[in-house]
């Protein structure tokens, strides 16, 4: 079994968190001055500021990610392993992925060259964000095949959890 649980800052994410609140207040100040026109203007440049504090707040900020390579539950002895994706928001842990590493097909490291291909790639398919970082430096691409469709996940991985990943999956491509 391998577990990584990657600890980030996030000083980008409080940053922009800082910024929509500030921005908040000041747009809610000066729409509150006498005799100003085109309120409903500013107080919608609030609300909006504050619905992106939130948002930053709630996907980034209160969230963490934990990747796991693990045997099958109830499974026999020689079974290919899971790769499972733990969310844990505040004290709550909830398992958001499980997947056979036999259903793994590629892993993609994201670069600033290859970022378009896999956005073509990604078109009009499954895409999961298994990310608590807006952009993380060491972000790879997962393809795998459910049902047949394929589907991708997006990570962040650190080098034991791609060898783990090729341990099991002989399958698997690395780019």
């Amino acid at each position: 079994m391998y577990e990584y649980a990657p600890k980030f800052k996030k000083t980008r994410e409080k940053i922009v968190l800082g910024i929509s609140l500030v921005l908040a207040a000041a747009a809610f100040g000066v729409s509150c001055i006498p005799g100003l026109s085109f309120v409903v203007l500013y107080q919608l440049l609030t609300v909006f500021c504050l619905m992106s504090a939130i948002l930053v707040t709630v996907r980034y900020l209160m969230r963490d990610y934990i990747y796991r390579v693990e045997p099958r539950a109830g499974g026999r002895e020689g079974e290919a392993p899971d790769f499972t994706v733990t969310e844990r928001c505040g004290n709550r842990l909830s398992v958001v992925c499980r997947l056979s590493v036999t259903d793994l097909r590629r892993l993609t490291r994201v670069t600033r060259q290859n970022r378009a291909e896999l956005a073509a790639r990604q078109k009009r398919r499954r895409v999961y964000g298994y990310t608590a970082v807006m952009r993380p430096e060491n972000r790879y691409v997962l393809t795998a095949e459910d049902s047949g469709e394929e589907i991708f996940l997006s990570i962040c991985a650190d080098e034991g959890l791609i060898r783990a990943l090729q341990r099991y999956a002989e399958q698997l491509m690395s780019d």
